[in-house]
C-alpha cells in the first residue's frame, strides 16, 4: 500500500492526471514521420532531422557498415574485411585475446582521464 489511501484504488496502468489535447501540429508530424519511416528503404534508419534515410557507409568500401558486408567494431575501432582481406571472425578474435591497446600519445585534451 502507498503512502496514501486514495492510491490503493487507482490502479498502476493510469495517470491520475486527466487526458491532455495533443497539438494538431504534433500529430501531423508524427503521420508524416510514420509515413516517411515506413517509405524507407529496408536496412535504413529515418532520420528525422535529415529528412532522408540514412546509411552509415564504410569510408574504405563504400558498402554499408553492417555484419552482413563484412564488417564489425570492437571498442572504438571499426573493421573493413573488404579493406583488411581477412575475416571478422578472425579479427575480433584478435582483439579480444590481445593485451590492452597502447594508450595515445599524440597531444589531446583527455587531461589524463583515458590515458594515465
Amino acid at each position: 500500500m502507498g503512502l496514501y489511501s486514495s492510491q490503493a484504488n487507482i490502479p498502476k496502468t493510469q495517470h491520475a492526471g486527466p487526458e491532455l489535447p495533443v497539438p494538431l501540429k504534433t500529430v501531423e508530424r508524427r503521420r508524416l514521420n510514420a509515413k516517411r519511416r515506413a517509405e524507407a528503404q529496408p536496412g535504413t534508419t529515418y532520420s528525422s532531422r535529415a529528412g532522408v534515410p540514412q546509411v552509415h557507409k564504410c569510408s574504405k568500401c563504400g558498402q554499408p557498415r553492417r555484419r552482413e558486408t563484412g564488417h564489425s567494431r570492437h571498442g572504438r575501432e571499426y573493421f573493413c574485411s573488404v579493406a583488411a582481406g581477412q575475416s571478422v571472425e578472425d579479427w575480433l578474435r584478435e582483439k579480444r585475446s590481445g593485451t590492452r591497446v597502447e594508450p595515445r600519445t599524440d597531444a589531446h585534451s583527455c587531461r589524463g582521464w583515458c590515458c594515465t
